[in-house]
């Protein structure tokens, strides 16, 4: 009988630790599955600017390269005079804290980073008011496969400085 009782006390504490062990693991793959909703949420509403967009002006090529890596958006932009790249910087937009951030890094220059201020389908502001040029950076979907970005300069919010009119290339 004692050695019923020990192997029925033994079977209840594999019993609890598998238990424990289903429970940890039921509880880790909702909280993966929260994480991966949250970022898929956050990719889906920025899914329309990934690719290459090209346009001109003036003899000046510019480019936008968008794609999707893990948790952001990253993205290359330049432009081209005459065969030569004339500017160049890495892009990125990426959540922090369910806000999302326009981030710009330039060679040896410290990044500069853009809060979003509207973020309706089609439409990106991102705004630093500490930076003299662009104080705002408006990227608006006007199709499936063009697009218009707007840079404002500090002190004229409403007056766009600088546009360019990209086009999706295939």
């Amino acid at each position: 009988m004692h050695c019923i009782k020990a192997i029925f006390a033994l079977g209840l504490r594999i019993m609890k630790r598998i238990t424990s062990s289903i429970y940890i693991l039921f509880i880790s793959l909702i909280f993966l599955s929260a994480c991966s909703t949250k970022n898929n949420a956050f990719r889906d509403q920025y899914r329309w600017l990934s690719g290459k967009w090209e346009g001109e002006d003036k003899g000046t090529i510019m480019f936008e390269n968008w794609k999707w890596e893990k948790h952001r958006f990253e993205g290359t932009a330049a432009e081209i005079v005459m065969n030569d790249t004339v500017f160049s910087e890495h892009l990125f937009i990426e959540q922090f804290d369910n806000e999302a951030a326009y981030i710009v890094v330039m060679k040896e220059r410290s990044p500069i980073l853009f809060h979003q201020i509207e973020d309706e389908m089609g439409r990106l502001v991102f705004v630093n008011e500490a930076n003299d040029f662009p104080a705002k950076i408006i990227y608006q979907q006007d199709s499936e496969n063009s697009l218009t970005i707007s840079l404002m300069a500090k002190g004229r919010p409403n007056q766009a400085e600088v546009s360019y009119q990209m086009t999706r290339m295939k």
